[in-house]
Order: structure tokens, then sequence, then C-alpha cells
């Protein structure tokens, strides 16, 4: 009875530590995240902002949206977005991009506890949640441009708007799933609407959504009688899958893709040499992401081999866990060459910075499985070995992370802390010359000088040179005819 009562008082001493483990993860992971939020709160228009803006500000939405897509690119549902984040003012845009992150948590939460419930893996909502943090995080401090990615408005709507959606898409699947008293057309429906919308960002994006949902309608059918998806489950992958075909041809077929493109100088190479140029990039992203993030990759991995358990379908030997390994390796080979193809294509160059948010999400969720595959592993080889010999093993883990995360919230917050003073100056600075020009405005001026800012991140700002884009922009936006920098 004695032996009896010691194992249960270890038992609640164990879980007395990953309680404590857990819940000072996510408070530190929250802190961390909250300090790149905080940063947009001091984001203004840049550039493309004022152009995009003056327009949807002259326009109803489906006139913008028509215009944008005959004269200039198919991404219909950037156009959507920009007119709808056009009527915050430009100083709002913290607060939009505050409320689309927790918007994004809720998601991914909610969308891995279903993933969880579905395979039958048991993970808690706090596991859950702490997972869904380390994503996001790593999503955005792995980003060669943080700035470009999440803090201006115009990159954030093309690059990391669609990964939020993404993550929607895929709660709402996997939600929709659950209710099979929902007729099954209906749910069709919202599926086909929410993927099509998540694929209407990029080109990019809407191929790697449409390789993202082979590879899942693939797999559910070729494992269909080793998995826990029904057959309600297969028919809205296959659902998914064609929303987001049908979103790639529609970005495709835009007329005002002849407009970006002649913008584009002529380049021209074999598709044996595109292929290459792909493989190479695709390889630089991931190799990028190992070696200038590797406190990330770490915590990725020690994430997955910690809070992910085997589930129902958990491999049961060596060559098993190979296979998986293997096919998530594969998987995830598809989906990066999927995001750097059409940029080999058009341009024959390695993607801007701005446009790696989307390989580092998924590139932080193979990590993580990796991880959980790692533990099943050491599980099965030293399977003989003494509870206590791995308890000590997971315990140690535990803490290695704790001081990982530690050190990683640390350099988070204490870069905002060292940039803060020039963020909120800047933005001030933006404010006063806003308020000159629109009270020149005001006063009937239509010309006037103001101020010109520095580039951020490689973004510009106006000139001395009137008829620059960037003033001529700022102009249209303002309604004045002329703005000059000085």
């Amino acid at each position: 009875m004695d032996e009896n009562l010691n194992q249960a008082e270890q038992k609640n001493e164990r879980s007395k530590s990953r309680f404590t483990f857990e819940l000072i993860a996510v408070l530190l992971l929250l802190v961390a995240i909250s300090a790149t939020l905080y940063r947009a709160w001091f984001s203004r228009y840049m550039a493309d902002d004022y152009c995009l803006s003056a327009r949807a500000n002259a326009s109803n939405l489906i006139d913008f949206v028509r215009a944008n897509y005959q004269n200039w690119s198919g991404r219909f549902s950037c156009f959507i977005s920009v007119w709808f984040f056009s009527k915050l003012r430009p100083a709002g845009f913290g607060a939009g991009l505050t409320s689309l992150f927790m918007l994004w948590v809720v998601a991914l939460n909610t969308l891995i506890i279903l993933l969880t419930e579905k395979f039958r893996i048991s993970v808690s909502k706090r596991q859950a949640l702490l997972i869904a943090l380390v994503i996001i995080l790593a999503t955005i401090e792995t980003s060669p441009s943080k700035f470009q990615s999440f803090l201006w408005r115009d990159g954030f709507i093309h690059h990391t708007f669609p990964i939020i959606w993404f993550t929607f898409a895929l709660f709402v699947l996997f939600a929709l799933s659950k209710h099979e008293a929902i007729p099954i057309y209906f749910r069709a429906v919202l599926i086909f609407l929410v993927v099509f919308f998540a694929g209407g960002f990029s080109e990019a994006s809407s191929m790697s959504f449409v390789a993202f949902f082979a590879v899942a309608a693939g797999a559910s059918l070729m494992y269909r009688k080793s998995t826990t998806l029904s057959g309600s489950d297969r028919i809205l992958l296959l659902i998914a899958l064609l929303a987001s075909v049908f979103a790639f041809l529609v970005e495709y077929i835009a007329p005002g893709n002849m407009t970006r493109s002649g913008l584009l100088p002529a380049r021209s190479q074999s598709l044996i040499a595109t292929i290459l140029l792909s493989l190479r990039n695709a390889l630089f992203i991931a190799g990028k992401y190992v070696v200038y993030s590797p406190g990330y990759a770490i915590l990725a991995l020690g994430v997955g081999f910690l809070l992910l358990p085997c589930g129902v379908v958990q491999p049961d030997s060596g060559r098993k866990i190979f296979t998986i390994f293997i096919g998530l390796a594969a998987s995830l080979a598809v989906l990066l060459l999927t995001i750097v193809f059409p940029v080999a294509v058009l341009m024959q160059a390695y993607p801007e910075p701005r446009a790696i948010s989307l390989p580092n999400y998924y590139i932080t969720i193979v990590l993580i499985c990796f991880g959980a595959l790692l533990k099943r592993y050491l599980s099965l080889r030293h399977a003989g070995q003494r509870t206590v010999i791995r308890e000590r093993l997971t315990t140690a883990v535990r803490i290695g992370l704790l001081i990982l995360t530690v050190a990683l919230t640390i350099l988070v917050v204490s870069q905002f802390a060292k940039d803060y003073s020039a963020l909120k100056d800047y933005a001030a600075r933006w404010d006063d010359r806003q308020t000159r020009i629109i009270d020149a405005r005001a006063a009937g001026i239509t010309k006037v000088t103001v101020p010109g800012l520095e580039s951020r991140d490689l973004v510009a700002d106006i000139g001395d040179d009137p008829d620059d884009w960037v003033n001529a922009c700022m102009a249209a936006y303002y309604g004045m005819e002329k703005i000059t920098g000085r």
C-alpha cells in the first residue's frame, strides 16, 4: 500500500512539473509574440499602401477588385483584403494585426485539438495552445524580413494573411467533419468558399495549397483502411483540393497578369534549369531555417518530442518510423518547391525575403512532427530500459526547452526595447507629416513639400521628385496634386 501511495505521489509531482513547464512556456511565448505585435502599432503607410488605398477609397469593393484583376494581377483575395484594410486609418494597422493574430492563435489551437482528437492523440488544450504559439512565434522570428512579412501592410496581406486563412480553412474543414448531421452539400460549399479565398493571395501560396490538399487527399485515399478519417472527411478534402485548383486558375487567367509580367525583364531558361533552380532555392530555404535560426528549430523539435505522444496510427517499428519520416520530408519538399517554382519561372531568382514566412510555417510544423517521431523511435529502441531513465530524459528535455524559451523571449523583448524609441519617433514624425498634408488640403493648397522619412527594410518613402511613383501615390491618397519630399 505504501508503494502504491508513493507511486501516486510521484505521478502527482510529475503532473505538477508538466503543468508548471507548460504554463511558464505559454506565458513566455505570449510575451515574445506580443513584443512583435506591439511593433505594428507604430507601423504606417509606405509605398504600395498609398497606391492601393487611394484606389480603394475611390471605389466600391466590386469595382476595385474588378479593376485590379483586369489591369494588375489575379490576386483577388489580396484586393478584397486591401479594400477592407483601407477602411482603417493608417495608425489602426496595429489593432487590425493584433486582432487577426488573436484569431490565428484560436484557429490554430482549435485545429490542433481537432486533429489530435481525430487521430486519437492525447494532447491537452494547454499543450495544444503551447504548440500553436511555438508555430506562430517560429514563423515570425525565422522570417528573413519580419518588417515586410508582418509589419508592412501590403507585405502582410500578400504573404502572411494567406497563412492565417489557410489555417482557418483547415480549422473549418475538421470542425465540420465532426458534425455529420450537417448536410454534406452545405459543408462542401462552405469549405469550397473558405479554401477558394485562401488560395487567392498569390501564385506561390496558391500552388502550395493545391499541393497540400493533393497530398492530404491522396494519403487519405491510399491509407483509408489505417486512418480514422471518415468518408465525408475524404470528400471534404477533395472539395478543398478542387477549390484550391480553381483559385489558382482564377489567378492564372487574370488579364492583369499581362501588365505585371510586362514589367519584368525578358528572361528565358530551359525547364531543366528552372527545376534545378527551384530545387536549389527550396534547399536554401530549409537550410537557412536551421542554420540561421537553430534555436527555433530545436524548440520545434523539442515541443514535438515532449507534447505529441503516439496516437492510434502509431508506428510499431523503426522501418515504419523511417517511412513516415521520408513521407513528411517528401511532402515538405513538394510544398517548398511549389512556392519557389513560380519565382524561378518568372524571375529566375530566389524568392523575396518577405515571401519566406509561408515555407517557414510549413518547416516548423514538420519539425514538430519529426520531434514526435524521434520520441517514438527512442521509445521503441529503449523499451527495455527502466521507466525512471526515460522520465529523467524527458525532464532534462523539458528543462532545456524552458531555458531555450526564456533565452529566445529575452532576445525578442530586448530587441524590441532597443528599437522602441526609434519606432515611437518614426510614428510621431509620420503622424505629424500627415497632419501637415491634411491641413494644407483643408486650406485649399494642392502642392506641398513635406519631410521625407527613411525607408524601412527596403520599403521606400517619398523622395524629392514629385513625379516618383511613391510621391504620386501619396498625393492621390491625400487628394493632392503634387507632394514633394525634402
